[in-house]
């Protein structure tokens, strides 16, 4: 009955409104026959009503095609999925660089440089040396401003410690030095300046932060990369005695050993470590394995008037 109302009230008063503007603006309007627009109002009143009348008599429903959805029958349903993991889909990065098509090469280049090229200077570097001028460009220009960064940020932190002598700054310095050698920017007189400063950072955080064995490690690695062996071994045995379950000393112990060239030392190094209680990785695996094949190669080569 409601609906009834609603849909009578909705028919009778635009026809209401229309037939007032039509008696007090009959001449103005330009049109043969406008007795047309006084059916205007009724058309949506008309389907309005068809459609109360069908709905009360038939109590049809509408159905619309679609499948009833009940979300708790598919929750914990087992989905199966082809298996990939033997298709080869996607191709590094750093063959994807050097390929054929120019276009590809600078989408590539230019994908690296919006996300982390600090992280990619090996890509670059290779990028730099490829014959599309554009991408060498593009790669070089990036390998420069990573290097620049560097150097600016290590010059004022070097400043700022000078000026305060915090141990925050100080940690800071040795990060970025340690970033800035490793990222294989730096080579020759420029690379052993750096080294030089972190020998003096490490040594100041070692006085500082003694019982920080991992400041004792980036010493003793720091100093066998620069060649500089003395008081290494020093150093070592007592880091080890003080920390025998620290298999990252083992490590730097072996580079000592092939920075010196002594294979006989490796393998005691070796030995040590795999009778301590240190937590080997699979890095650490593959490392200690490497050395023993290396040795067992060594052993059985040619023999002495073979």
């Amino acid at each position: 009955m409601i609906a009834f109302v609603i849909a009578l009230l909705l028919w009778l008063v635009p026809a209401l409104v229309l037939q007032i503007i039509l008696v007090l603006h009959h001449n103005k309007l330009k049109m043969a026959s406008p007795a047309i627009l006084w059916l205007v109002p009724y058309v949506g009143a008309v389907l309005t009503g068809q459609e109360l009348w069908a709905e009360r008599k038939d109590r049809v429903s509408r159905e619309i095609g679609l499948e009833g959805f009940d979300v708790t029958e598919v929750r914990y349903k087992h989905i199966d999925i082809e298996d990939r993991s033997n298709e080869d889909i996607t191709v590094p990065l750093e063959e994807a660089i050097v390929v054929d098509e120019s276009p590809v090469r600078r989408r590539l280049i230019v994908d690296v440089l919006n996300r982390h090229p600090e992280d990619n200077v090996s890509l670059l570097e290779r990028a730099s040396r490829t014959d599309d001028t554009e991408v060498s460009h593009y790669a070089t220009t990036a390998m420069t401003g990573i290097q620049s960064g560097y150097e600016a940020r290590i010059a004022d932190l070097e400043s700022a410690y000078k000026e305060q002598k915090n141990s925050d700054i100080l940690r800071s310095l040795r990060n970025e030095l340690m970033h800035y050698i490793d990222s294989g920017l730096v080579f020759g007189t420029v690379l052993h300046t750096y080294e030089e400063k972190l020998d003096g950072v490490l040594t100041e955080l070692l006085e500082k932060f003694p019982g920080r064995r991992h400041y004792h490690r980036d010493w003793v690695e720091n100093r066998v990369r620069m060649g500089r062996l003395d008081g290494v071994v020093e150093e070592l045995e007592k880091d080890l005695n003080e920390w025998p379950d620290y298999m990252p000393f083992y490590r730097s112990y072996g580079d000592y050993a092939q920075a010196v060239g002594d294979s006989h030392l490796m393998q005691e190094v070796i030995k040590r470590a795999e009778s301590s209680n240190a937590y080997f990785t699979r890095d650490d695996h593959d490392w200690i394995r490497f050395w023993e094949e290396a040795e067992t190669q060594i052993g059985s080569g040619p023999q002495e008037g073979e």
